[in-house]
């Protein structure tokens, strides 16, 4: 484990307080307009006590980047904070500690407050202790600290950056009169942190100030600002007209979840009888539609025949196609493409986030999300769902075109933007991905752009709660090498879904797509077993999620 590496822009630290407290420090003073490394006498012991709220008394595996930027007792200067920040950042520490601040506003400032972000350094600062208007504190892109005589809970979130800490809190070496300081309850908190990165400081600082205080930074001034949404072309349509579907292959009806149907999807199409029969009326074949969506079940690059004389049979109806067919155009321009969302800012989100993925489009990813939604549904929590799966329209998921290139950063700055736009203009409660492509490449052959997409997500949104679903045939060293990936992007919530369906060995020399197979009852219980030993709780079979075991379980990790 790494040292966690924090900047106390202050005061200054003198020597002989730093061998006292046995922590390695580095020191740094302001010098003819510019930081430069070396020791300069404190000006008092301010820096002092708030690196004794940083450390307290259990000497953790911090280093201290002494940046002293007052000569005197006047009022700091924000060309002394922006010098510091910019220091802070090039020594890439992990947090900056600023027990400290400024009445001037300065766009400098919020610019170099921004850099910090960037780089995955968290910038804690004090509030005023008399209420007024104080810098960086009062940017939306830095945690802003204030104390409570009459809180009863150590933390409250006051807002999406600003934090309150109780009064009431113990330090054995500190009178209870002196806590009625901003500048303690800042380093307080910044040594809180610390010790949440528990020696690992590539972890993403604001996943952690997210999932633990529920703190949402933002990298915009206005973080009020309305972005522009509007609903795919798709909704629009189905707005004012019913609407049939089908669906090629053909889905059986049973699987769909028909309380939970967009309500102008009225009609499905049935194969054996070569009619289309209601939803909502068991064998009503007397059904009134405006528009056929034909719908391609399968994955982005799986291309399907037009089915036979549906164009022929219906000629009053208006027929859109939405998938890969033969010999027509995908009506691409009616969903979304990450294009339509390019952006170079990245936010950080504040709705829960699941991330159901896998190894492949056939294990089973859309059922689980379809699940998952209505189970959140039933119960009250409303929730938006991304998906590519074309089927996804008549549960009103917002579908998005596979792209034909995944460019990054682009794609990461595009789904970042779609995800903020969605918040600031929709009430719901959580987000479900259904995500495409599978979460790595199978093997050298069938490389594709798996894992691409997967990883934009990673980098493009703090997920909450990954859900993988895979086959019979993964072993334990595949699941350790896939656990330390998602690990890596700070996803620490892993639950896995036995898949009904697994590879064709046969199909692996194709140069078309993996072909899957599902397994006979028998297998699927003895794979089921084998796996159960390595992933013990956290493995979930098709019949799990089809009770809401897995719905539930989900449940008691977020509560």
């Amino acid at each position: 484990m790494d040292n966690i590496r924090i900047a106390l822009i202050d005061t200054g630290l003198s020597e002989e307080y730093c061998k006292y407290k046995k922590v390695n420090t580095k020191h740094y003073y302001i010098n003819n307009g510019e930081i430069v490394e070396g020791y300069q006498e404190p000006v008092d012991n301010h820096a002092e006590l708030c690196a004794d709220m940083v450390l307290l008394d259990d000497n953790p595996n911090f280093e201290l980047f002494d940046i002293c930027v007052m000569n005197n007792l006047e009022k700091i200067s924000e060309s002394a904070l922006i010098l510091g920040i910019k220091k802070a950042i090039t020594e890439r520490v992990d947090i900056i500690n600023l027990s400290l601040g400024c009445n001037t506003y300065s766009p400098e400032l919020f610019k170099v407050c921004n850099e910090a972000m960037e780089n995955n350094i968290a910038i804690i600062a004090a509030a005023s202790h008399e209420g007024e208007i104080f810098y960086p504190a009062n940017f939306k892109n830095v945690v802003c600290v204030k104390i409570s005589k009459n809180q009863q809970k150590l933390f409250e979130t006051i807002d999406n950056s600003t934090i309150s800490i109780s009064d009431n809190i113990s330090i054995p070496f500190l009178k209870k009169e002196e806590l009625f300081s901003t500048s303690f309850a800042t380093a307080y908190f910044s040594g809180k942190l610390g010790r949440l990165l528990n020696g690992y400081p590539f972890f993403d600082k604001f996943v952690i100030l997210k999932n633990k205080f529920n703190l949402n930074l933002s990298d915009s001034l206005n973080s009020i600002q309305k972005l522009q949404y509007e609903k795919s072309e798709i909704y629009k349509i189905l707005e004012t007209s019913k609407t049939a579907v089908v669906f090629d292959p053909f889905e059986d009806i049973e699987n769909f979840y028909k309380d939970n149907l967009h309500p102008n999807i009225v009609a499905y199409y049935d194969y054996k009888s070569g009619s289309f029969k209601s939803f909502s009326l068991q064998n009503e074949k007397n059904v009134e539609f405006d528009n056929i969506f034909i719908i391609n079940t399968l994955s982005h690059d799986t291309q399907m025949v037009i089915p036979s004389d549906i164009q022929t049979r219906f000629p009053a109806q208006k027929i859109f196609f939405l998938g890969n067919f033969k010999g027509v155009l995908n009506e691409s321009s009616l969903i979304y493409t990450h294009e339509m969302w390019n952006s170079s800012n990245l936010v950080t989100l504040k709705k829960p986030i699941i991330m159901v993925t896998g190894f492949d489009c056939n294990f089973n990813k859309f059922d689980v999300s379809a699940k998952l939604f209505k189970d959140f549904q039933d119960n009250a929590i409303k929730t938006k769902v991304i998906t590519y799966n074309k089927k996804g329209i008549i549960y009103s998921f917002d579908i998005f075109e596979y792209p034909n290139k995944i460019i990054f950063p682009d794609i990461v700055g595009s789904i970042n933007n779609y995800m903020n736009c969605c918040e600031i203009n929709n009430d719901f409660d959580l987000w479900i991905i259904n995500s495409a492509g599978g979460i790595s490449f199978i093997d050298n052959k069938n490389r594709n752009n798996f894992g691409k997409l997967n990883e934009s997500y990673f980098h493009a949104a703090n997920i909450d709660l990954l859900i993988f679903c895979i086959d019979g045939f993964t072993d334990k060293d595949d699941l350790q090498k896939y656990i330390k990936k998602v690990n890596a992007f700070g996803v620490n919530n892993i639950f896995f879904v036995l898949s009904e369906n697994t590879f064709d060995p046969v199909s692996s020399d194709s140069n078309e797509s993996f072909q899957t197979y599902k397994l006979s009852p028998e297998k699927y219980e003895n794979y089921f077993s084998k796996l159960k030993n390595i992933l013990n709780e956290n493995l979930f079979s098709i019949n799990d999620v089809k009770s809401g075991n897995l719905y539930n379980k989900i449940l008691s990790l977020f509560n």
